[in-house]
């Protein structure tokens, strides 16, 4: 009965999320054809015949529109006169740094004090620090000369905390520490990592010369590698060295599918959870310019990655298609109804932003058809419009079998394993 359960809120999830999102999605052709005075035949919402059965079903028709609600809800359309059908309290979150010391010089002021790679501050001159920022500006407040930091060493029952005293300095850039944010916590046996020489402890700084941001960044970077050798450079007992490792295909874990490129090695988690807080605006004035500076920030991270999986910074692999939408659905259903809410928007933006592509299927295509007709004032030839069609619709078509592809070498075990549990 629990599979049956999971199997249904999984469904219930990706039709909620899907049906929502398309449906205001074609309610903005729906009221933009109204506005410009164009007579819409139909408005449906999913597709195939309406809702029930005989005579009894579930269509309206007013001012001329049939209104639908039809059996299959992934999707919907609008028709309109002369056309084909034209298918087609926000959330916000943040995470802090830790205050783990990283230290790239046994010359610099931090190292000659004590300090080294790992250190986790938990006070300033004895007052608390939560995270990196706390530290920061702790630090820099203090005077001139010297105060005293207490850091924490070890982990677990392992754990102790050591007083020393180190030079006021006013940033910590001077002092000579950096955020810890890839401190390695373990390297499995038999992997590049361990075959370079990369231990627990060390502190990755950069790979190919550029810096670290993040393990996240890292390990966009090794999965994107396609197994070339990577040059990276690691902080040791402030010593700085530089080791050459080449990832392999492998399995993170041995419920993975999906074979991928690996080094080896777990980093210490250097993020802490960001506070929590509401903040409700019920003015329009000040919430409608508000929410559209988070929409453009929003699409802009977008199309930055959009650029990074053209370039290959990040592997193509990460494209996912509906089945990946439905458990990304499914999980934030689970987390509450503010996250699954916070999905929905972030999906209807990117299902925006791809709805302008210029490719001759999608608006962004029927934009620029409009706007190479209007600059050479008069019709593309039909022959020119039905290959541009034709060439949109292989371009639309491929690119969902691949994201749909990658949606199955991911979870067809998965799959399997569902229809035993049912």
């Amino acid at each position: 009965m629990n599979g049956i359960a999971t199997s249904f809120e999984f469904v219930f999830a990706m039709v909620l999320m899907l049906g929502v999102v398309v449906t205001v999605h074609e309610l903005g052709h729906f009221w933009a054809a109204k506005a410009c005075g164009v007579r819409v035949l139909k408005f449906s919402v999913g597709f195939g015949n309406p809702i029930g059965f005989g005579r009894y079903r579930m269509r309206w028709l007013k001012n001329g529109t049939e209104y639908v609600l039809a059996w299959f809800p992934l999707g919907g359309f609008v028709k309109m006169l002369g056309k084909k059908s034209d298918i087609g309290w926000l959330g916000l979150q943040h995470h802090r740094q830790n205050a783990t010391l990283g230290i790239l010089s046994l010359d610099s002021p931090a190292a000659r004090a004590g300090l080294r790679s790992g250190d986790r501050v938990v006070a300033v001159a004895g007052a608390l620090v939560e995270d990196w920022s706390g530290l920061a500006e702790a630090y820099a407040a203090a005077p001139g000369g010297e105060v005293t930091l207490r850091v924490a060493r070890g982990e677990g029952e392992a754990s102790r905390e050591e007083e020393l005293v180190v030079p006021a300095l006013g940033e910590l850039r001077a002092l000579g520490v950096i955020p810890a944010v890839v401190l390695v916590d373990a390297v499995s046996p038999d992997m590049p990592a361990a075959e370079a020489g990369i231990r627990e402890g060390d502190l990755l700084v950069a790979v190919d010369d550029t810096p670290v941001g993040s393990f996240a960044t890292f390990r966009e970077t090794v999965l994107a590698s396609d197994g070339r050798p990577l040059r990276v450079t690691i902080a040791r007992g402030g010593e700085t060295l530089v080791v050459t490792l080449a990832p392999r295909l492998g399995k993170a874990t041995p419920e993975d599918v999906q074979e991928q490129y690996l080094i080896g090695i777990a980093a210490v988690n250097a993020i802490l959870p960001g506070d929590t807080a509401t903040d409700r605006v019920r003015n329009p004035i000040v919430s409608v310019p508000r929410a559209v500076g988070v929409t453009v920030e929003t699409t802009g991270a977008f199309l930055e990655g959009l650029r990074r999986i053209v370039s290959g910074d990040i592997p193509r692999s990460s494209i996912g298609g509906p089945i990946e939408i439905a458990r990304q659905s499914h999980l934030a259903l689970q987390r509450g109804w503010e996250s699954f809410i916070s999905l929905l928007v972030i999906i209807s933006i990117n299902l925006g932003v791809l709805n302008l592509l210029p490719i001759p299927i999608l608006d962004g295509g029927q934009a620029l058809l409009a706007t190479i007709e209007a600059t050479r004032r008069g019709p593309l030839p039909l022959r020119a419009r039905e290959w541009m069609q034709q060439v949109g619709l292989f371009l639309l078509v491929g690119l969902m079998g691949f994201a749909f592809w990658n949606d199955v070498s991911k979870y067809w075990m998965s799959f399997f394993d569902w229809l035993r549990n049912l």
